[in-house]
């Protein structure tokens, strides 16, 4: 059987509506895409965030709300952290794991990280550091 992250489908729900987001995402497999877009992330200039990884965090947020793989949130979690640290000092990433920690945090779903908690304080304060530099 397949991981969850090689069956993820590129469709995305507005957290509070009912209807499937428009997504300029083609329809291709998530292998695929996380290639294309960490590909277009390595080559973009400091300080831009190209939309096909955008769109990625956008996934990583709604998706593992409801099908948690660890390997797939390490990566989403590295990489958001370290756009909003190194170089390039965007807080689109974080901004996404953020909600992805709200979304988990308030959900109905059993927790599966012990220190959710401290990972979404993490977040917020990297944050705050990115907005004052």
């Amino acid at each position: 059987m397949s991981s969850p992250s090689q069956r993820a489908q590129l469709v995305m729900r507005v957290r509070g509506e009912n209807s499937v987001t428009e997504c300029r995402v083609d329809n291709i497999p998530y292998p695929e895409f996380r290639i294309r877009a960490l590909s277009k992330w390595r080559d973009a200039s400091a300080g831009d965030i190209p939309g096909d990884m955008i769109s990625l965090y956008r996934f990583w947020s709604h998706f593992l709300a409801r099908h948690f793989d660890l390997e797939m949130f390490e990566e989403f979690r590295a990489y958001a952290v370290a756009d909003a640290t190194g170089e390039r000092v965007n807080i689109v990433g974080l901004e996404n794991l953020i909600a992805y920690y709200e979304a988990v945090i308030q959900g109905d779903e059993d927790i599966l990280l012990d220190n959710i908690e401290f990972l979404y304080e993490e977040a917020k304060e990297l944050v705050s550091k990115a907005q004052i530099s």
